[in-house]
């Protein structure tokens, strides 16, 4: 389990890429088919983002592409 500093600094790290995607609470939820409530904990640092959920907003958004031949590289916003 991660302690409460480590979940606020992934928190605050999954709130910068959704602005950066220019995704709102509401838009990411809906995106990661989880509620509001949710996206809330994880940017609060109640819970722990999952490395899913970061992962596939960063490829939904095209700042990393999964496919094959495009390994080591990324897209900045």
């Amino acid at each position: 389990r991660k302690t409460r500093e480590t979940r606020a600094l992934l928190g605050s790290r999954f709130k910068v890429l959704l602005s950066d995607s220019g995704l709102s609470v509401d838009a990411a939820a809906q995106l990661l088919h989880v509620t509001p409530r949710t996206v809330r904990y994880w940017i609060s640092g109640q819970v722990t983002v999952p490395y899913a959920a970061y992962r596939l907003v960063r490829v939904m958004r095209l700042f990393e592409l999964p496919c094959e031949g495009w390994e080591g590289w990324h897209m900045h916003s």
